[in-house]
């Protein structure tokens, strides 16, 4: 374990926790605010809710200086980030379970809803968090009330309601690295019966990456963001809330600087077998602090996301309401990377080449339902660029009626029912850029294709809390699901397309909308079931087992083979979960100490895994279902109000998550070359999993799952005379090592970091509605890899002494890699 300084703070927020009977022994002390929580879709107490979760304040995000998705890893001691290539790859972890695929029609096992409305594509979690009332990550399976894509857990985004007094609030930030950031929102009443709230912002950063060639910065960003919510309540009855949301990104992302190329005994490796290293990677400080990358065609990724929702609340009487929530949502994302990450021209490597049939280099993927190939006879110069769009679009329509402060009984109940299109399109081996994409179809790498699934959901579902006995509660819930889906993948280049393979060389040009196959079903149910018994006023304790649930997913990808097809659809995923906790109140709410233990078992989790190669080509996966894989732990949370002025936060999360039944996992790159290596690397497993290398992955953890992981908050409100008021915000994250991949590669492990954020805020007493804000994030300067990845199948290496391996790595950078700071000028009124 490396607790570094910025756990100095954890520790003395552990000692000031430990000690703080003596400290509440002052009558005259303020309590804790009461924390609410709504993920059971009912309003009620945190102390009395018998869920893991963890809360996040609006104000708390503002106060660490955090903004994007992403940061919510840094208070939430059970959740975890993954950045991907570009956005569509990227993934939430819960618990050490999340969906790590590459496929367009693949579910989250962690679901994000965004006031009350779920996101269709995880993706689109992954932007710029404003105007936020609070954030709730659930713990654990949360299907029986969220459906499908709830088996790990649910991240629930609420953003400020429209109020009926003029309000407003806006801030400007500014960082010594090239981030700037307005924001505002503003927010009142149109008439006696009307309410109003428009939000914004805009945020530019310069990146954190350069890119030699062009002497540019790379990980750059420019986002936009609008929202607004019109609320009517015409009388005691209906309250209805209409809101719309935009939001554009457009990202000079996402590099990924090369952190390690071992040489090797005797002749330098050769990139690709063609290019001599020291040529390539001419001026890149390969190593593992590296952010610098050389690319003649920078990376991108544009996003556009824009919805609408209604919230329309009608309160029946005797603690009965109906709420009806209809939505909209539509995604697009444009992607655009090169292939082999360097500004080498690859294509003449792999031209001229031959159509099917002839001489070597034949043409990629030509065969013999595509007689159309021309022979390139010269060579193609240029970067074998790759990319294109993935589409989302969503509608979703849900019915609840429930009975809430109605006695010892209290129920909700529901009908869901949504629609989901996705769609990918992919090219790989052009050399320009635009929509539709523009391919040098003769290019030994190219590829283009064009994916779609549709899913339709329809769903009754209901929970209920039943006090049978003064203190002793009864908890039930069930959820009735059935799934309907279809896919279709085109491959034009390949000139086939599935579930129905083309197999007449005459047809040269595959309809762009070939036919759906018939729907395939999936009827499941999910179910909670436990105990709830309330000690004293301020002592809790729980007990429940859930059911959760992810729907069936299809590969769509570049490597999708009649054989792969034949599979469809991967199988779902399920889980179930068992928990125990605590929820203790102490010294009058001055003090909260919760706690809970969880045992979660999943079956046939579905991940993306590093496809063999030979056969396959360099770096690429497959998806597939691992039988089993298990997930247990222990997660502790308190707060206490030391003084007026100082409150703390402590949290901490013990989780053990491996995949216990595995016996065909991948081999990393290279990995035949130790003498430790399985003999099964080097062989074929038994048919019909037939990999070229495999080896037992059971018992080993899941990606991005570090054991142990740390959260503290400091706040404390200096009391000082004279007219400047003065707050103090720290907030520390620390994780123990995990590693990026399953397959056991040394070079994919992230040592164990702590991540330190300081802020002070200055204000005028007599002016309360202006303050200056200074904060320092990564405060001790922090190393550390959003992802890493083994790229050895980029080079070529002359063989090796016996047991000398040899590998090639690429990192991801995160946005505090560096040290930076700021300053936040903030207004607000009424």
């Amino acid at each position: 374990m490396r607790f570094g300084s910025s756990l100095l703070l954890a520790t003395a927020a552990l000692a000031a926790i430990a000690s703080v009977s003596a400290a509440l022994a002052d009558e005259a002390e303020e309590a804790l605010q009461t924390v609410v929580v709504t993920g059971e879709k009912v309003t009620e107490n945190l102390q009395r809710a018998p869920i893991a979760v963890t809360v996040i304040r609006g104000d708390a995000m503002t106060a660490a200086n955090v903004s994007d998705f992403s940061d919510l890893a840094k208070f939430a001691p059970s959740l975890t980030m993954t950045k991907g290539d570009q956005p569509g790859n990227s993934a939430a972890v819960i618990r050490g379970v999340g969906t790590f695929a590459f496929s367009v029609a693949v579910n989250p096992s962690v679901l994000v809803v965004i006031d009350d409305v779920a996101a269709g594509y995880q993706a689109q979690a992954f932007e710029d968090l404003v105007d936020i009332e609070s954030v709730e990550v659930l713990e654990g399976p949360q299907s029986t009330l969220y459906g499908k894509s709830a088996a790990a857990g649910l991240i629930l985004i609420k953003t400020k309601a429209p109020t009926d007094t003029f309000t407003y609030f806006g801030d400007v930030t500014v960082t010594n690295d090239g981030e700037q950031r307005p924001t505002f929102s503003v927010s009142g009443p149109l008439s006696d019966t009307v309410n109003y709230r428009f939000s914004g912002s805009y945020r530019n950063f310069d990146g954190n990456l350069r890119n030699i060639f062009h002497d540019e910065k790379i990980n750059t960003d420019d986002t936009y963001t609008g929202s607004g919510k019109i609320e009517w309540k015409p009388n005691a009855q209906l309250d209805a809330v209409f809101a719309v949301h935009f939001e554009k990104d457009n990202a000079v992302c996402c590099g990924q600087p090369y952190t390690r190329i071992d040489m090797g005994a005797g002749a330098p490796p050769t990139f690709f077998g063609h290019v001599p290293v020291a040529t390539v990677f001419a001026g890149v400080p390969v190593g593992p602090n590296n952010r610098d990358i050389a690319l003649s065609v920078s990376p991108l990724a544009d996003s556009q996301e824009y919805g609408f929702s209604s919230h329309v609340t009608y309160n029946v009487g005797d603690n009965l309401s109906l709420l009806s929530i209809t939505s909209f949502d539509k995604y697009k994302l444009h992607d655009l990377t090169d292939y082999d990450g360097t500004d080498v021209d690859m294509m003449q490597y792999f031209t001229p080449c031959s159509a099917f049939g002839g001489p070597p280099p034949t043409c990629n993927n030509a065969n013999a339902n595509n007689t159309t190939i021309a022979v390139q006879p010269t060579v193609v110069h240029g970067d074998i660029l790759q990319g294109g769009l993935f589409d989302v679009t969503t509608i979703a329509q849900e019915l609840r009626l429930s009975r809430q402060g109605g006695g010892h009984f209290n129920w909700v109940a529901g009908l869901y029912v949504d629609s989901e299109d996705d769609v990918r399109i992919f090219g790989r081996g052009f050399q320009s850029y635009s929509m539709p994409l523009v391919l040098v179809p003769n290019s030994k790498a190219d590829t283009s294709w064009r994916g779609e699934a549709e899913y339709q959901n329809y769903a009754l579902f209901g929970q209920s809390e039943w006090e049978f006995t003064r203190g002793t509660t009864l908890i039930t819930g069930l959820r009735l699901n059935q799934e309907n889906s279809q896919y279709n993948y085109v491959d034009y280049y390949r000139q086939v397309f599935f579930p129905t393979i083309n197999t007449n060389p005459a047809i040269t040009n595959p309809p762009l909308n070939a036919p759906f196959p018939a729907d395939y079903t999936d009827n499941v149910w999910t179910g909670k079931a436990g105990l709830q018994q309330q000690f004293t006023g301020d002592i809790m304790g729980f007990a429940t087992v859930s059911r959760g649930y992810k729907g069936v997913g299809y590969d769509l990808t570049s490597n999708l083979s009649p054989t792969e097809a034949g599979t469809f659809p991967v199988k779902r995923e399920t889980s179930v979960d068992y928990e125990v906790g605590a929820r203790t109140e102490w010294f009058d709410h001055r003090l909260v100490l919760n706690a809970t233990g969880f045992w979660m078992d999943y079956k046939n989790f579905q991940i993306s895994s590093l496809a063999p190669s030979p056969p396959n080509p360099p770096n690429t996966f497959i998806l597939t279902n691992i039988p089993a894989v298990r997930t247990r732990g222990v997660e502790l949370a308190s707060t206490a109000a030391l003084t007026r002025e100082l409150n703390v936060s402590l949290s901490y999360a013990y989780t053990e998550a491996i995949a216990t039944d595995f016996p065909y996992g991948q081999c990393y790159p290279n990995e035949t070359m130790l003498a430790s290596a399985p003999i099964t690397c080097s062989v074929a497993a038994p048919a019909p999993v037939n990999p070229a290398k495999f080896q037992s992955l059971s018992g080993q953890t899941l990606p991005n799952a570090p054991k142990n992981k740390i959260t503290a908050d400091v706040n404390w409100n200096l009391p000082l005379g004279g007219p400047v008021s003065v707050k103090v915000n720290a907030t520390t994250v620390w994780q123990s090592q995990m590693n990026y991949g399953l397959n056991e590669d040394p070079g994919t492990a992230q040592k164990a970091y702590d991540i330190t954020n300081l802020n002070l805020t200055f204000g005028l007493k007599n002016h309360p509605r202006f303050s200056l804000s200074f904060f320092v994030n990564n405060l001790f300067d922090t190393h550390y890899d959003a992802n890493i990845g083994n790229v050895a199948g980029n080079f070529t290496w002359p063989a090796q002494p016996a047991g000398r391996q040899v590998e090639a790595y690429t990192h991801e950078v995160a946005r505090d890699f560096d040290r930076f700071f700021g300053l936040r000028f903030a207004f607000t009124g009424d």
